[in-house]
């Protein structure tokens, strides 16, 4: 995680690119705060990123929304399509007898819904496929959002959730 002098190394650095800026102290504290969970190179990256793509300093949403998208990136999460040609070679290699093991987690998530022997034994792959994608597709904007959350939303939401435990889960 980048701490308070990588942040401000990070920070000078974009002054440089942008020299009608100016960094004001109540900023450098923001950012430290708001920027303290991602990691220094992700960071780093981010902001050279927003300065080729940029010509305004970013705001602390637009540095994190940009290194969230790098480490989403880096992650190699599949897309829903992906995940469907994962499933069927998981159908034909392991069967509805086996476990199958799938490369990111969120795929397992969305087989656990509809159920691995149900799967391997439909008849309708098509409408099968269609719900799968649908179903990915939510729980994979889900994953994203929750990766780009604040740690100290994400903990608000979670004592919110533990004071109302009839909430349905998700968002």
């Amino acid at each position: 995680m980048a701490t308070p002098e990588e942040i401000l190394l990070i920070l000078t650095k974009l002054c440089k690119a942008y020299p009608n800026f100016t960094l004001q102290p109540p900023l450098v504290d923001t950012c430290t705060e708001m920027l303290a969970d991602l990691p220094a190179p992700i960071l780093y990256a981010a902001a050279l990123e927003h300065i080729g793509r940029s010509a305004f300093f970013p705001s602390v949403g637009e540095l994190r929304e940009t290194a969230c998208g790098l480490m989403e990136a880096a992650q190699s999460v599949p897309d829903p399509y992906q995940a469907w040609a994962e499933v069927k070679r998981a159908m034909k290699q392991v069967g509805h007898k086996g476990e199958p093991q799938f490369g990111h987690p969120l795929i397992g998530e969305v087989v656990e819904l509809f159920g691995w022997v149900d799967l391997c034994q439909s008849e309708n792959l098509v409408a099968d496929r269609a719900h799968f994608i649908e179903a990915y597709q939510r729980r994979l904007a889900r994953y994203q959002s929750e990766q780009r959350r604040l740690p100290s939303v994400q903990q608000a939401l979670l004592a919110y959730r533990s004071e109302h435990p009839s909430l349905p889960p998700g968002e």
